[in-house]
């Protein structure tokens, strides 16, 4: 990280941005420099992970990471749910398959 990122996302954050990463970093190492920057105060630095996408079923599987399922959304308001709580982490290729999903704005 460059040396002023931290205070920068601080400021974007506590002037009620919404900051999002797009990277091509593994997931494990975005979702921890995410909790270092801290882009989610509320989630206590606890993140969840895409696991899968259910074709058909408008299903996406969230897992912690440890790999353990947490919970199934369905909704976007349910994702928006999570999201208050946990730091939302997902890969491109599941990305690619949520968008396709019916009940996804686009």
């Amino acid at each position: 990280m460059k040396p002023d990122t931290k205070g920068v996302i601080e400021e974007l954050v506590h002037s009620g941005h919404e900051v999002k990463m797009i990277t091509g970093d593994n997931q494990l190492t975005a979702a921890y420099i995410a909790n270092q920057l801290d882009f989610a105060p509320k989630s206590n630095r606890k993140s969840l992970f895409v696991a899968d996408v259910v074709p058909g079923t408008g299903a996406i599987r969230w897992h912690d990471i440890d790999d353990k399922f947490v919970k199934e959304t369905k909704e976007p308001e349910n994702v928006r749910g999570l999201s208050k709580k946990w730091l939302l982490c997902v890969m491109g290729d599941k990305l690619d398959k949520i968008f396709e999903m019916d009940n996804v704005a686009k």
